[in-house]
């Protein structure tokens, strides 16, 4: 399997962040930080709609709510 960018999913040097709360505030801003650092972005919201990765960036929706 490979992402965007051509790279195994293997591969040990490719860094992956998974984020709660990445539709605004702090977790918006943590994840355009860690894409900035080249990172692939997991983020997961319950204002998100689960759509196909765009530029590293993968939104999923999730209610971490009790």
């Amino acid at each position: 399997m490979y992402n965007k960018g051509g790279r195994s999913v293997l591969d040990r040097n490719i860094k992956v962040v998974f984020i709660t709360g990445a539709a605004d505030g702090i977790g918006k801003a943590t994840a355009q930080k860690f894409l900035q650092e080249g990172y692939i972005v997991v983020g997961a919201d319950i204002k998100f709609q689960d759509k196909h990765p765009e530029n590293n960036v993968y939104q999923f929706f999730m209610d971490v709510r009790n």
